[in-house]
């Protein structure tokens, strides 16, 4: 049976150093409710116990690192979480732990998310609604955050300053606005906006 060798205590975590060269790193309350102590022997079911409030701990701290780099939806975190190779009970217990907390809520993710596309320009209605869906946003929430955010129409003087970008960009080429249009169609503009724009780079005489 192992033996605590050794208590190192951390910011917000205890490891606790075994004999057999492995690390428990746990909670403070964890800690408390278990009175760890160096030289205690951990018998039985305590082991199991003691590893599974490891892992839980270990699953929090990865998705807390996870977040550092930006906000995620509910299921960019679980994903994430499940290929780290935590159990199912783990990441629902961290994911729960992080929506009470509200470091996960993803009617503000999408809220974001949806008013930071719309500010680069460079992004239709199209592109932005399949990207929430790719990031397991449930539908009624997309079109409430789209209706919110007046994201189904377009900036179109944003979506002529890309169309003339494009179009500059395409000197000696052939079928230029037709390049344009399907270039503005990729990146998810609707039909009638880009011949909105198309019309009116044809008006210019570019």
């Amino acid at each position: 049976m192992p033996e605590i060798v050794k208590l190192l205590f951390k910011d917000s975590l205890v490891s606790a150093e075994l004999d057999n060269g492995e690390v428990l790193n746990l909670s403070y309350d964890a800690y408390s409710q278990y009175k760890l102590s160096s030289g205690m022997v951990i018998q039985g079911d305590l082991y199991s116990e003691l590893y599974e409030e490891s892992r839980k701990t270990e699953c929090r701290d990865k998705a807390f690192k996870y977040l550092a780099v930006r906000s995620r939806s509910v299921d960019e975190m679980e994903k994430y979480l499940r290929k780290k190779k935590f159990s199912e009970s783990q990441v629902a217990e961290t994911s729960g732990y992080l929506n009470d907390k509200g470091y996960l809520d993803d009617y503000e993710f999408s809220r974001g998310f949806v008013k930071s596309k719309m500010k680069s320009g460079k992004y239709g209605a199209d592109i932005i609604i399949r990207d929430l869906y790719r990031k397991g946003i449930h539908r009624k929430t997309i079109e409430k955050i789209m209706k919110e955010c007046g994201a189904a129409e377009p900036d179109m003087e944003k979506l002529y300053e890309l169309a003339l970008k494009k179009y500059n960009s395409l000197k000696e080429k052939d079928n230029r606005s037709a390049r344009v249009g399907n270039y503005l169609r990729s990146k998810g503009f609707d039909y009638d906006s880009i011949k909105k724009v198309l019309r009116r780079l044809g008006e210019e005489d570019l």
